[in-house]
């Protein structure tokens, strides 16, 4: 339903209460990740009340704080899924979202119980958030974290051939020399998609080099 917005705008005139029905996740939820924008148009046309993990989604700061100052808590917390609301601000790049919960005490350095394993860090850099892997790093966000694959924040870096966000997070303590759990550096990574550049800079960094 999330995929089709005139279905969706159909559907929910007939019963909003819809846009956040309990499903395996909420179909605004979906159409969010999904990136169907005149989906999430749609659903939120019929102006549901947003739920916590959908707040953070959007960057509603406004929800958000309301679920906060009612339950504290949930800025610590695992949704089903293994993600907390960080992650999910992370992953959009919603720097106020995610300063508010950091200031209401999530974890910079939360790992996802689920196969990914990654932090809201490892987030923000698949996403190109540079600004929020920041604000991360400068919140306590260990910039080694490993995800599944042994994959750190500047593998991933060096696989999407980003040399500004490599070199900000080596200037933040990432380290040029952890391996994956096949054995590649970040430097490696880097040669192996083409970013010979790059590639070069992380093995200079990697024999004790400068970033600059």
């Amino acid at each position: 339903m999330a995929d089709d917005p005139e279905s969706v705008a159909e559907i929910l005139s007939a019963d909003p209460a819809l846009a956040v029905a309990n499903i395996e996740t909420s179909p605004l939820l979906l159409a969010i990740y999904r990136s169907r924008r005149e989906s999430v148009d749609a659903l939120l046309a019929a102006h549901p009340p947003l739920t916590p993990n959908e707040a953070a989604a959007l960057g509603n700061t406004a929800a958000l704080r309301a679920h906060l100052d009612a339950q504290p808590r949930l800025a610590m917390e695992f949704d089903d899924d293994g993600y907390t609301l960080l992650h999910r601000a992370a992953w959009f790049g919603h720097i106020e979202a995610s300063t508010l919960l950091l200031d209401r005490g999530a974890d910079a350095g939360a790992i996802a119980f689920n196969a990914a394993e990654h932090t809201p860090l490892h987030a923000a850099v698949h996403r190109h958030h540079s600004d929020l892997a920041e604000l991360l790093l400068s919140r306590g966000s260990p910039a080694n974290a490993q995800q599944t694959g042994g994959l750190t924040a500047l593998h991933i870096a060096a696989y999407l051939g980003d040399e500004d966000f490599a070199v900000m997070l080596i200037e933040c303590g990432a380290s040029a020399t952890i391996e994956t759990d096949d054995g590649k550096t970040p430097g490696d990574i880097a040669y192996l998609h083409g970013h010979d550049v790059l590639a070069t800079l992380l093995e200079v960094v990697a024999g004790g080099g400068s970033a600059a």
